[in-house]
């Protein structure tokens, strides 16, 4: 499928920034010791030599009944936790650039005529229990709040949820790493399987990484 990139909401970053502040401004933070357990919720501990770009969180971001709805870019503080225990209070890493990317990514979507109305967030924080029992990276960015699974639906609006939206939306992120160095990170499509529809991984790990069937060949 061939589109012309309009990337000139990319200019639009401190707009975004400037929402993302005001949003996380309200969040609540607890200091956190690299234990097992916070306050009774499970999270696992941290493995120790983990890479120059992953940092072991001295503080969690709170999130409980009362602010689990509280927006973060377009979705809910909620969407980023994760997937167990199902109880509250839960903790999570989640970085302030994860999210203005995210939205940066979005915006330059429908600023091109594509469709972003069913991105739904498949995975967002893992702490280290829940990523081993998932079976994520021993040094997964997830552990460390800077990044997220996507899943992006029907985005070029031809009526079906296959890999040529996935492609589309990797193409939109390629962009985005290769003109907001403060944003730079990894990206990979992963295809559908009978445990979830095509999605794509993006993080904020601090240098550009590609893997997987789709990553460039240079």
């Amino acid at each position: 499928m061939f589109f012309l990139l309009n990337i000139g909401s990319l200019d639009n970053s401190k707009k975004i920034e400037e929402m993302i502040d005001k949003q996380f401004s309200k969040l609540k933070y607890v200091k956190y010791n690299n234990t097992k357990y916070l306050n009774g919720y499970k999270l696992g501990k941290y493995p120790k030599n983990s890479p120059w770009y992953l940092k072991t969180p001295s503080f969690l971001i709170e999130v409980n009944k009362e602010n689990r709805n509280l927006k973060i870019g377009r979705f809910k503080l909620d969407d980023f936790t994760q997937h167990l225990p199902k109880r509250y209070p839960k903790y999570l890493a989640l970085e302030k650039k994860l999210i203005i990317k995210l939205e940066m990514l979005i915006e330059d979507l429908e600023r091109n005529g594509f469709n972003v109305n069913e991105f739904e967030i498949m995975s967002g924080f893992r702490g280290p229990w829940y990523n081993k029992k998932v079976g994520g990276a021993k040094y997964s960015t997830h552990m460390y709040g800077l990044a997220v699974d996507i899943l992006v639906g029907d985005v070029n609006r031809d009526g079906k949820k296959d890999i040529e939206d996935a492609k589309i939306v990797y193409k939109f992120l390629d962009k985005i790493d290769k003109t907001k160095k403060e944003l730079v990170g990894g990206a990979a499509i992963y295809e559908e399987t009978k445990f979830h529809e095509e999605f794509i991984h993006m993080d904020v790990r601090g240098y550009y990484a590609r893997w997987g069937k789709f990553a460039k060949k240079d």
